[in-house]
Order: C-alpha cells, then structure tokens, then sequence
C-alpha cells in the first residue's frame, strides 16, 4: 500500500472514532446543534478524503451520509433512534471497508453493503425537501456584479450561452484559510463547479513575507462563470456555503463589461460601418455585418456573439449600441481590477465557536508528528541494548579493582558509568514517553460496544469513563484491550440486570457501568466496575464443587476472596445458558492469564446486588523493568522490584512453625515463608551470612506478605525483560529473561506463580 494510501486510512480511522463518540453524544441529546455541525464536518473530511482515491463506492456512500447530515443540520430531518442505528451500521461498513484496504486495496465490505445501505439512506430522505432546496447561497443583486477583470477573449465564450439562458451566475469562491486540513482541495471544487464556461485565480492583494508564509493556509480565490441553474449550483456548494457568493450575470451586464473593449478593437473602417447602421437600426443588416467579418479577430467574435445574443430584444441593443457611439470620442475604458466582496468569511458566521475549535486542533496536528510503531519499537530495542551495555560497566570495574589492582583506572570507569548512566536514564525516560499512550487510545473503542450489546441485551446501561488521560506504555495497552473486552461483556450480561429486576429492586435506571484508570506508583490501575448484583458466593461455591474444583469438606472454609478466584479458572461460569456474549468459561480465564503473563494482578471486590469491581494492576511499562537480583542455589535471579516490600536478615530460631509451614514474626505481624531452594528443587539448605542469618526477602503477593528465604541480595539494575520462548514458555513462575552486564542471563521470577506451584 502506497504512503498516501496508508495516510489516508490511518487518518479515516481517526475520523471515524471522532465519528462514533459524536454519535454517542447526540443519541444522548439530539438537539445538540455543536455536535451536529461536529458530525457534519466529520463526514465531509471523511468525503474529501476518499474522492483522492478511485473508491466509488464508498464516495458515494458517504456523500450521502453528508446530505443526511446536512438535513439534520438545517432542522429538515429530525434526529431518531433508527437514524442513529444506520449511521452506527455505516459508519461499521466504512471501519471495515478501511481495513479491507489494508488488506486487499480495496474497501470490498462497501462494495458489498453499498446498495443495500444507499436505499435505507435515501429512505431517510425521501419525504423530506429536495437537497436543492436548503438555504441558498448569499447572492448579490447588484448591478455592477463582482466580475472581476475578465478577458475579452473569455466573454466571448460566453456569449453562446445566452442564446439559450437569460442569466449566467458568477461564483466568488474564497475557501476558509484550513481548508486543506478538512480534506478539500478548492482547486479540484473549483474546476469541477457544474456548468463552468470561465473561471480564474485571484491572489491576495499583498502576499506576506516568504519567510512567514504558511504554505498549509489558503488564501487564493476563485472567480466563475456557470451556465448551470442556481439550485445545482447551491447543491454543489452547499458544504461551503460560507465561502461562496453567487452574482447573476445577464448579457446586457456581459455587454457593459466588455462592449467598449471591443468597440475599441475594431477596426477604424469596421467600426465606422457599424456606426452608419444606427442610423437605419436595421437588425438583419446588423447580424450580416456581424457575420461578414473578414478577420476572426477577439473584438469581432465578441460582437458577432453579442448581436446573436440580443436577438431577442432589438431595441436594447440598439439602445446599448448608441451608448457606446455617444460615449467613444475621448472616453476612458475603465477596468475592473478589485476584488468583489463576496461575502462574510467563516470566521464571522454563527459557528465561529466550532470552527475556532478545529483551528486549534489544527495547530496541534502541525505541531505533531506521524511515526510507524515499528520506528519506535526499533529505538525501544536499541535503548535496551545500551541499558545492557551500561550495566557491564561496573562489573568492568570491580574486576578491574580485584583481579588487577588497577584503582585509578577502576575510580575512573566507575565515573564514567555515573554520567552514562545519567544519559541513558534520560534517553530511556524519553523513549518511554514517545511510547506512553493515553488509556483513550483503548477506552474509545468501549461506548458503542456497551450500547449495541445492552441493546442487544435488552437493558439499560450508561457507561462512564474517568482517567482516559491516564498515559500506558503501548505494549500494556495493547494487551489490555482484550482482557477489557471480556470484563465489560461479563459486566452486561451476568452482572447488571433488566430493567424490570432493577425495578423490583429498588435500583436507578439506567444501571451505571465505569471504565476507569489511575496511577498507582509506577503502576496503572484500569477498572471495570458495575452496580449490577455482584458475585454470588454461594453460588460459585456449588459450581466449584459440581465441577470437582474443591472437596465438600474445604468449600465453607474457604473466604469470598478464595471462592471469587474460581471464576477465573478455564471453562468456569454460573451461567444457566451460553449465549454468543458469554457463558463458555472462557474469558475470564484469559484475563488472568494475559494480565498475569505480563506481570500484572487482578483486584476483585463485591458486593451482594450491589455490584462488582475487577481491577487490573500493571506495569506502567512492558519492556524495561526494574529489579532486585538475588542469589539463589549459587546462581542469580531477578525479582521485580514492585513486587519488593522489604528485605531483612534473621536468626533461623526466630522461625516458628504452624503445622508444617514455617512463618517469621515481623514487627508485630506473622508473614508465612516459603524457601525458594525447595519450590525450585536446589535441594540445597539456605546459606546464612558469617553471623549465621538467612536472608528473607519480603514480597507482595497478591493482597499479603510472604517472606522468600534466599542465600543473598544483590543489587537493583534496570533491565529489559523478554518473554520466554518455546519450549519454556508454559514455565508461568517466569516473567522472562533479562541479559545482564556481565553477559550472563537472569531469569526474572513471578512469585505469585511460585506461591500456587508450591
């Protein structure tokens, strides 16, 4: 796919997401005039846009949208429910018709849809006024019509027409100075005008400097002349009605134009000939003369047009002839050379609100650039093998200061890896920025799923969403959107209620669901929260004992937090029926296993008819990772650092044992502790410092502390961890690997994983 091609689907797809949140917005207050006129130039850039490409079909279709949307801007058509649920399905075909020409190069879901979606447009508009018949354009009255400095030689082109119409219509076209960053090209508009005879550029009467022009500003005008009829011109025109003026042209106002111009340019002998014919006003001798020129000359064309145009009313060229007799000895041709007024410019219309709007979200897109995720991703990997490289200096250096003895030269690399270190923590951060999107990017993909399914569904839901500036890494974002998905398809259909339950209830209709994100440390919080009935316990327990998950004996000692987390394990649901939105068991088991694989948790709270709340806790960035190494079995091991609470060293008889697990009082709080050397099979007993301590690393796991015993801590390095490969990668007590200084490969551990195994 070409690079423009590819421009204009990645714009489009923007556009249509502007598109969708618009349409949200009016089925919640259809009087809402600014989105209205939001909608309207949404359509018309999406318009502009695809008339660049030879895409029939789907230029078709959405100028038809754009007249449906100019109807409802201009009060013909009224805004209804079944409007909205064939702009919905529309504005779908061209989502998919855009990326079918990602795929094939041709958006083949509009080909296919095209008629079927053109009839139910038209139905729309068939018992409304004709298109023709919306607000005209401003028109001048006047007798010195804005014609502008016309050639002779583009008047007598004119003339023909005249024999055939009594008015021509000059267009003054000046386009809004944005004009290209709504997909119009004035140019092409202008050429294409219906029924052009005539037509010219006019400049500003005073450019600016070169050095502060902005070659992305309009300021050209365009000056017409059409033989087509007003109301064809009006439609043509009728998406930039601020910028044009139209002024009617008759062939007597054509003839004060140009008739001393050429009276002039005949001749002494021919325009002596012409002046002895006014004394008789024979007009057959008259169109003779006009026909017996002996040159093709411009003055002789024009008269020969001029006399064959006026046929229809002698004595007004008699009349007009004579005029120019009286008045040739000793007159002043007089030229046009101003511009004509044509009217207010948009910036002096009733929207100047909604335009002032999109100026300045257009300097905002010049002030931005469009970069291939691949480009970053690629500065991403370079950036990770500098941290790599960063991180071998100090290995470097205590070699150099142990097994050499060299420490000047050991003082000086570790000088030159504190100010290394400083440049690649500031590159690293702003590579990271470049990546940071903002939850937007994921959430506005949400409102029109929740209204087709609660539709679907037969219920009524509105959805909230709070912290959509809330910035992510793009990798975690784009893990997010399924997980997402599931939650809020659950949340519709097992948690919130129908309508007439709500009723019973006692509960507010419409039932509330809320997308939301916040920061939490260097974490990101993403919620899906509902006030539907929440988690049945006891019903989740009868279903974990009839699918064998727990014996009899344990279910009633198990907590609510316990008896929540059957929910996730595969093919589990207390629904009574599958239905294609839920039921199969399914995706809550991807959740967990997507946001875990990632090194992230999931939050569960619940409240009996009250509602539910899933949070998702992740790391605010995928690839570079902070961690905590730790010596284990004589060799190395990477914990992440948010997962750290805190690391001490104790006697091995300040344990204590309930049963047969060890635990550690730890300011007044007993934490349960795992030896990492057994869960790992070292089959090797925890090595204790010279004082006879063992190091206990405590970490959070889940909601609670665990103490980790491990034979040492060493230090804190960043890293970038990569997921494991096959065959490993079913290995779910790893988070990935990571390479370290020293060129050696550090496993980094998932100790929530680590705690379920044992």
């Amino acid at each position: 796919m070409n690079p423009l091609l590819t421009q204009f689907v990645d714009e489009s797809e923007e556009l249509l997401d502007r598109c969708y949140d618009v349409l949200l917005r009016l089925e919640k207050d259809p009087q809402d005039e600014d989105s209205v006129e939001e909608l309207f130039r949404a359509v018309h850039t999406l318009k502009g846009n695809s008339g660049l490409f030879d895409f029939p079909e789907l230029s078709e279709l959405l100028h038809a949208t754009e007249d449906v949307m100019e109807a409802l801007r201009s009060a013909r058509l009224v805004y209804q429910p079944g409007l909205s649920d064939l702009l919905f399905r529309l504005l779908d075909a061209v989502r998919q018709g855009l990326a079918d020409i990602r795929a094939e190069g041709k958006p083949t879901t509009v080909i296919v849809q095209h008629q079927d979606l053109m009839v139910n447009l038209r139905g729309w508009m068939d018992d409304q006024a004709p298109l023709s018949a919306s607000p005209s354009l401003p028109t001048h009255e006047r007798g010195d019509a804005p014609l502008l400095a016309m050639p002779l030689a583009a008047q007598v082109a004119l003339w023909p027409a005249f024999e055939t119409a009594d008015v021509l219509w000059h267009i003054a076209y000046r386009p809004a100075p944005d004009t290209f960053y709504h997909g119009d090209d004035p140019l092409w508009q202008a050429r294409h005008a219906p029924g052009l005879l005539w037509g010219t550029i006019v400049g500003p009467q005073e450019w600016p400097d070169p050095e502060i022009l902005d070659l992305y500003q309009c300021v050209l005008a365009f000056h017409m002349i059409s033989q087509a009829p007003q109301s064809e011109i009006v439609q043509y025109f009728q998406f930039d009605a601020e910028a044009v003026t139209l002024s009617p042209v008759d062939r007597w106002k054509l003839a004060n134009l140009g008739g001393r111009d050429a009276l002039r340019g005949l001749d002494e002998n021919r325009r002596s000939a012409l002046f002895s014919l006014l004394r008789h006003e024979d007009f057959a001798a008259l169109i003779e003369f006009s026909d017996g020129a002996s040159t093709a000359s411009v003055p002789e064309k024009w008269f020969r047009g001029f006399v064959h145009a006026g046929k229809g009313d002698q004595d007004r060229v008699w009349a007009t002839l004579r005029e120019w007799a009286a008045h040739f000895s000793g007159e002043v041709l007089a030229t046009t050379n101003g511009l004509p007024d044509i009217g207010p410019t948009r910036e002096e219309t009733a929207r100047q609100r909604i335009k002032q709007g999109r100026d300045d979200e257009n300097v905002r897109k010049m002030a931005t650039i469009r970069v291939a995720s691949e480009k970053i991703d690629r500065l991403m990997a370079l950036v990770g093998e500098m941290v790599v490289a960063k991180n071998g200096l100090p290995y470097l250096a205590k070699k150099a200061e142990s097994e050499y003895g060299v420490n000047n030269l050991a003082r000086e690399m570790w000088a030159q890896y504190a100010a290394i270190n400083r440049i690649a923590d500031d590159l690293q951060a702003a590579v990271f920025d470049v990546r940071m999107v903002p939850m937007a990017t994921i959430f506005q993909r949400f409102p029109k799923l929740v209204r087709d399914l609660a539709r679907k569904l037969g219920k009524d839901v509105a959805l909230s969403i709070v912290g959509e500036d809330t910035e992510i890494d793009k990798g975690v974002a784009e893990i997010l959107a399924e997980p997402l998905l599931h939650l809020i398809r659950n949340s519709l259909d097992h948690g919130i209620e129908l309508p007439d339950e709500r009723r019973r209830l006692g509960k507010a209709l419409p039932a509330r669901l809320r997308l939301s994100a916040w920061y939490q440390g260097d974490q990101v919080v993403v919620e899906v929260s509902d006030d539907g009935r929440g988690l049945d316990s006891d019903r989740i327990r009868r279903r974990a004992h009839e699918k064998g998950l727990v014996a009899a004996d344990e279910l009633q000692r198990l907590s609510d937090q316990d008896v929540w987390g059957f929910i996730f394990h595969p093919g589990f649901s207390t629904a009574t029926s599958v239905s294609d939105v839920s039921g199969r068991g399914v995706g809550m088991d991807i959740v967990k296993q997507v946001v875990e694989q990632r090194g992230g948790r999931i939050v569960l709270e619940s409240r009996h008819n009250q509602g539910l709340s899933v949070r998702l806790i992740m790391p605010s960035a995928m690839m570079s990772r902070r961690v905590m190494v730790v010596e284990l079995g004589r060799q190395s091991f990477g914990i992440p650092i948010e997962d750290v609470v805190e690391t001490v060293r104790v006697a091995p008889d300040r344990l204590q044992h309930l049963g047969h697990h060890p635990t550690l009082t730890l300011r007044g709080h007993t934490l349960s502790l795992v030896n990492l050397a057994q869960v790992l099979a070292f089959h090797e007993e925890p090595r204790p410092n010279r004082l006879g301590e063992w190091a206990v690393l405590i970490g959070r796991v889940g909601d609670e502390d665990v103490g980790f015993i491990i034979d040492d801590f060493r230090e804190t390095v960043d890293v970038i961890v990569k997921p494991l490969g096959e065959p490993l990668a079913h290995l779910s007590i790893y988070q990935g690997t990571a390479l370290l200084g020293d060129g050696s490969v550090l496993l980094v551990l998932n100790l929530k994983e680590l705690i379920r195994w044992q």
